[in-house]
């Protein structure tokens, strides 16, 4: 795959709300992957559509391998924002927090981090479900009678009102 297919990847991709724009990216980053392409290839494929660098992070320990193989190839050419996703109650990042390899790229490289916070399943999984996010669901933008309840509306807008202030936080490096 060359750099012209890859523009035709880009240019095919629908303008959309960021998280479906990334799905189409999936199976060509698995792809590139898998035929051994440089992480600069397919990094510089995802900052020529989105310009910043985001790594999600959960529990497993995995998610702090794939980060710490990305900024072995980024080095300083980029600014880090990782979200440790918390996927459980309670999430435990023992791996991002203890590793000394983890330690050295926190303190070399200086990434902004920001949490997530895990989704009771009363409010995940239907939402999953029913193709809803929790902004819709905090708006009562939807309609799906289970997300009516009151501790199911008061719950998503506390988790909305969580990421905003997250992303608050790191605005400067979201925002142009």
């Amino acid at each position: 795959m060359d750099e012209r297919e890859i523009e035709e990847i880009i240019k095919s991709i629908p303008e959309a709300e960021p998280r479906s724009q990334l799905e189409p990216y999936r199976e060509l980053i698995l792809r590139l992957r898998r035929q051994g392409r440089p992480y600069r290839l397919i990094q510089a494929l995802l900052e020529k559509k989105f310009g910043v660098k985001v790594a999600i992070m959960t529990i497993d320990p995995a998610t702090v391998d794939s980060v710490l193989k990305w900024a072995g190839a980024l080095q300083s050419r980029t600014d880090y924002l990782i979200v440790k996703n918390a996927v459980n109650n309670p999430s435990s990042f023992d791996v991002w927090e203890q590793a000394p390899r983890a330690e050295h790229f926190r303190t070399t490289l200086k990434p902004h981090v920001i949490e997530m916070e895990y989704h009771h399943p009363t409010v995940e999984f239907p939402a999953r479900n029913h193709g809803l996010t929790v902004g819709r669901i905090a708006a009562r933008q939807h309609e799906v009678a289970e997300f009516n309840q009151f501790t199911v509306v008061i719950r998503a807008q506390a988790y909305r009102r969580h990421m905003y202030a997250e992303f608050d936080r790191v605005k400067e490096i979201l925002l142009p």
